[in-house]
């Protein structure tokens, strides 16, 4: 029972950060758009026996006067035809929408924001969370 009370915590934890970001996404739907050009797109391999696989992106966009740099990078890509198709149909010299804040330009919302979240919340909490709780129940059944 104490083993379902932390999955439960953790993932509590993990909807209470899911939910603080809302705000942010809602509020960029109405913020200013231009369009940016990918400059880097490339999978990295990492982790401890080359297990994961990372995604990294850069980009340049203007706005507000001047030409801006963004970047994004995920760990944790487990499915690793997943991370594949995302650089595929993303690759460097392709365009991208960017939404800035107007205030400060340098805090924006992609495409790639959306695409990355959710393949990093299921790689780094939902399957992790999956295979424990398959094994409390497995042991919960022998026991």
């Amino acid at each position: 029972m104490d083993a379902f009370l932390v999955i439960a915590i953790v993932d509590l934890i993990v909807l209470l950060i899911i939910l603080r970001r809302i705000p942010k996404k809602l509020a960029s739907r109405s913020w200013p758009q231009t369009a940016g050009l990918i400059t880097k797109a490339e999978i990295i391999i990492c982790g401890e026996y080359n297990e994961n696989l990372r995604a990294e992106f850069a980009f340049t966009y203007k706005a507000a006067g001047s030409e801006l740099n963004g970047n994004l990078s995920i760990v944790y890509l487990i499915i690793s035809r997943f991370a594949r198709k995302i650089i595929a149909e993303h690759p460097k010299g392709t365009t991208l929408i960017v939404r800035y804040n107007p205030t400060k330009p340098q805090v924006y919302f992609t495409e790639l924001n959306k695409i990355l979240a959710l393949s990093s919340w299921i790689d780094a909490f939902i399957w992790p969370a999956f295979f424990l709780l398959t094994i409390m129940l497995v042991f919960h059944l022998i026991m």
